[in-house]
């Protein structure tokens, strides 16, 4: 069994502008993977977190993705920016919020509650960070605007430790989500699942 793990995976990037020079038959490829398939390729066969790493960096994609890869040791984290050819990777403790960390010609950040949706992606990032640096209480990072309408389920694991928590949640107006689940909680040793 592999042990590379992934938080988030998997989340949507930020918009192409519609004054793009690209067209829209151009958005997509056959030729190229999709981030589900890549990212079943990736737990399939990667060994370690540097080999996942690696693929989930280089090999075309169909579509713009941004990825979140989290190994057994306390280094091993990455955001990977993925472009259908190319990608950013920022390595070491960081968030991802559905925007490119820096302003990419011809994208913009996907459509939100706040007047200058600009700001939206910079502000949860930056609030997940805060959070979690100082308070690392369970689910002390889901709060406003990081918990937002839209939010459906909070998840932290930890594969090193063997541990996972996740919490379900329902809007409750037209901004903000609450619980709708009592906090769900696994552990299990990481030696016996690898055995």
């Amino acid at each position: 069994m592999r042990v590379i793990q992934a938080d988030r995976c998997a989340s949507t990037t930020p918009c192409r502008s519609y004054c793009a020079p690209v067209a829209r038959s151009q958005h997509v490829s056959v030729s190229r993977r999709t981030r589900l398939h890549l990212l079943r390729h990736v737990f399939e066969t990667a060994a370690t977190f540097s080999q996942a790493l690696g693929s989930l960096e280089t090999v075309e994609l169909a579509r713009p993705v941004l990825f979140t890869l989290v190994g057994c040791e306390s280094d091993e984290i990455a955001v990977i920016e993925r472009r259908e050819r190319d990608a950013t990777v920022y390595v070491g403790a960081s968030s991802v919020a559905n925007d490119w960390r820096d302003r990419q010609i011809g994208w913009e950040p996907r459509p939100c509650a706040l007047e200058d949706r600009r700001l939206d992606s910079v502000t949860r990032c930056a609030t997940i960070e805060e959070r979690v640096s100082g308070s690392p209480g369970p689910f002390s990072w889901v709060v406003p605007p990081v918990r937002n309408w839209n939010t459906r389920v909070a998840v932290e694991m930890n594969a090193g430790e063997g541990w996972i928590r996740a919490l379900g949640l329902e809007p409750c107006n037209d901004v903000d989500a609450a619980p709708a689940t009592v906090p769900f909680y696994a552990h299990q040793s990481l030696r016996r699942m690898i055995d």
